[in-house]
């Protein structure tokens, strides 16, 4: 028989981690996690979220990039090009409330601009209150950007801000295929600063985004990690790792692994 101090131990785990969906005096029984842990899960995969549907407003202005000419096409957005000196510079503008693909019914406002450096492959991104909703992005990107057909692979540096929801700050290896009308974040290191200034440093691993087809910015594949602090047990800080599949962006649910046990959640107002 185990010494009663290590039973005391064990459920305190359990109480942690949520086995089975006993989330003891700490947790949810429908959910498997504690209160603290569903928060960090939630706010995490929200910025996340927020991040892709940023990104996803670049993917009309990827055609305007090659063409060494002064042009202007498109209506949500409408893009204008114009290049001189080896640099093509380019406006997406999103009319108020008009409706893109990728953002489904969601109105859209605000206006990218970029530049793309043909000799040094430099794709810089600002966005100029770019609304999505209820939510308007403000902020950089700084990446380097080659090609292999309609697939594009640009890596570098994001500092982006969204109301309602945070800052996004860190480097990141995203790749674009425009005719399958995906986005992934090959990988990356972001710190996550919500609106209450709580910040979070997490990695992301292939996240995979099916925006045009799933209707909404939950990875279909990948994964996100962090670490979520010790609630006064004494067990330590513990790594928290989300993973998605393809039944995330239908109805929410993800597999959340805590100190090597695996429970699943259901991501609130999905499915």
């Amino acid at each position: 028989m185990k010494p009663f101090s290590n039973t005391i131990g064990w459920f305190a785990f359990v109480a942690l981690v949520g086995v089975g969906g006993c989330g003891g005096g700490f947790g949810n029984g429908s959910t498997g996690l504690t209160p603290e842990q569903q928060a960090a899960v939630d706010s995490v995969v929200e910025q996340i979220e927020a991040s892709a549907r940023a990104l996803a407003s670049l993917t009309d202005g990827f055609s305007g990039i090659d063409d060494e000419t002064d042009q202007e096409f498109g209506e949500c957005p409408v893009v204008t090009a114009s290049f001189a000196d080896g640099v093509t510079s380019l406006t997406l503008d999103f009319p108020d409330d008009c409706v893109n693909d990728y953002f489904g019914d969601t109105p859209l406002s605000g206006s990218v601009s970029l530049t793309f450096d043909v000799s040094s492959r430099a794709y810089d991104v600002t966005f100029n209150d770019l609304s999505t909703g209820d939510e308007t992005v403000t902020g950089t990107l700084g990446l380097e950007l080659t090609r292999e057909g309609l697939r594009l692979t640009l890596v570098g540096n994001m500092n982006i801000s969204t109301t309602g929801v945070g800052t996004v700050v860190g480097t990141l290896s995203l790749r674009f295929d425009v005719s399958a009308g995906t986005i992934t974040i090959v990988d990356g290191s972001l710190t996550l600063t919500d609106e209450d200034g709580v910040s979070q440093a997490v990695t992301v691993t292939d996240l995979l985004f099916r925006p045009r087809d799933n209707l909404n910015f939950i990875p279909e594949a990948g994964t996100i990690t962090f670490q979520i602090a010790d609630i006064g047990l004494g067990l330590g800080t513990q790594t928290v790792t989300i993973t998605f599949d393809d039944q995330s962006p239908v109805d929410g649910t993800v597999d959340v692994t805590i100190g090597g046990v695996t429970t699943e959640y259901q991501l609130p107002n999905i499915g």
